[in-house]
């Protein structure tokens, strides 16, 4: 008998916004790999198929693709030394306030000290119910230096109707941003892509579906501005990169040229879906943090957007 460890398949579709992607980009971004360039070598091992056939790093994955990739098996390590802040919880699903500083999930067998290592913990046979048993359920990610809501299944009939949702557009995710400068009420549409020269980072292209930001200023002083910012969609450094791009770079965020010192100050708010159990709509919010709570308490209750305030 063969002592080698056992490799499990894991298969994902690919979403409207991922569509034109390169395959080891979107691994990566899926969290199947640590970075692209260890996406590439699982590519180059044979351990990637697109339906079915044998994937190369370079293909472009199309809307609809099924991806699958083998790896070695084992979820997240069950970590009882994490405390969770549970917003709302039912038998079927649990919300997450992530702090910032804290990864959404492990990247490498046996990390710890992620969100997905607490829910481990907390929820046991949670890891069966995601894409993969090291998301424990989890529904999307937040940048580590993120904070807000997070959504995980518990089950694996309430993850793939929750998991529906996001790819039919119907929840609902804003943002809270300080942003540099005094921008104004926007739109912004704009494709992206991994930068190929710093796959760190993101930038804008001509290929895909467009990503959309709809972004709302709540309260500015005389050089930044406290933004509420809902994506439909949702892409890696979707919101970081859009409003760099508009000329208002998140404060904090050095990654995409924002003042300040780290962290990048953006936090996931609300989040709103509709139940897998009962069918009625959810919203759940997380509090604002104190960078944002300090502006929003000079705003006061009103939700004007172009208030003057005291630095």
């Amino acid at each position: 008998m063969s002592g080698a460890p056992v490799q499990e398949t894991l298969e994902r579709a690919v979403l409207l916004e991922e569509d034109g992607r390169r395959l080891d980009q979107l691994l990566h971004s899926w969290g199947a790999a640590a970075s692209v360039r260890a996406a590439a070598a699982i590519c180059a091992e044979g351990l990637v198929r697109i339906n079915g056939r044998k994937a190369q790093k370079g293909d472009r994955a199309r809307h609809g693709d099924r991806v699958s990739w083998r790896v070695l098996p084992g979820g997240a390590a069950p970590d009882h030394n994490l405390v969770l802040d549970i917003l709302r919880e039912t038998p079927d699903w649990a919300v997450v306030n992530k702090t910032a500083g804290m990864a959404s999930q492990p990247l490498r067998p046996g990390e710890t000290g992620t969100v997905a290592n607490a829910l481990a913990a907390r929820y046991p046979g949670i890891e069966q119910a995601g894409f993969s048993p090291r998301d424990a359920g989890l529904l999307h990610r937040l940048d580590v230096d993120t904070s807000g809501v997070l959504l995980a299944a518990k089950t694996r009939a309430a993850f793939e109707h929750l998991r529906g949702q996001f790819e039919k557009k119907t929840v609902e995710k804003i943002y809270l941003a300080l942003a540099a400068g005094r921008l104004k009420a926007m739109e912004i549409h704009q494709p992206l892509e991994t930068d190929p020269s710093d796959p760190r980072k993101v930038r804008a292209c001509g290929h895909g579906p467009g990503l959309v930001s709809v972004v709302r200023p709540l309260v500015q002083t005389e050089d930044r501005t406290l933004a509420e910012v809902r994506i439909p969609t949702g892409y890696r450094h979707q919101i970081r990169a859009h409003l760099a791009l508009s000329g208002h770079p998140i404060a904090g965020d050095s990654l995409y040229g924002g003042p300040g010192p780290p962290p990048h100050l953006l936090h996931a708010w609300k989040l709103g879906f509709q139940d897998p159990a009962g069918g009625e709509w959810v919203r759940v919010e997380a509090p604002p943090p104190p960078w944002a709570a300090a502006l929003m308490a000079v705003r006061g209750p009103e939700a004007g957007g172009n208030n003057n305030v005291p630095d």
